[in-house]
């Protein structure tokens, strides 16, 4: 009955994950996110995504380069297309001082698919909860009638 409950609560996340991905995908498309970056690493590659969605700025040819724009553009189609079809999925995301960033790769760029599990998600809420506290102010009213939103 517990390995039952627990498929179901991966089953969700991993559903989740999905959804997150068909998001970065969408958010590719119509140009909220573009390619930032490439990192290479012995055995896979990973994309780094960033935009004005999310706190950093669009990248662009200097001077206006049309064909450089335009292989921005194909890149960011085919990540959004790569993302869609389940080939790539979201890695990390990497905080900043000042922005963040999210990295995708998958098993086509040679770097293993990223799962989610309830157990490594919940250590790392509690992480979350240990650590926002103690460098951000949380209004606790206004926390609790978000919860009480949700649940109605």
């Amino acid at each position: 009955m517990e390995e039952t409950g627990k498929f179901e609560e991966n089953e969700e996340l991993i559903v989740l994950q999905k959804y997150i991905n068909y998001i970065i995908a969408i958010l590719l498309l119509t140009g909220q996110l573009t390619i930032t970056g490439v990192f290479v690493k012995s055995g896979g590659i990973s994309f780094s995504l960033g935009g004005p969605i999310i706190g950093s700025d669009r990248i662009e040819a200097r001077q206006g380069k049309r064909t450089v724009n335009l292989l921005i553009g194909v890149i960011d189609i085919i990540l959004a297309l790569l993302l869609l079809a389940e080939q790539i999925g979201i890695s990390s995301v990497v905080i900043s001082a000042q922005k963040f960033f999210i990295n995708v790769t998958g098993p086509i760029f040679g770097e293993p698919r990223v799962g989610v599990t309830a157990p490594v998600l919940q250590e790392n809420v509690r992480a979350l909860n240990q650590i926002v506290p103690d460098h951000l102010k949380i209004d606790e009213k206004k926390l609790e009638n978000l919860a009480g939103e949700r649940k109605q």
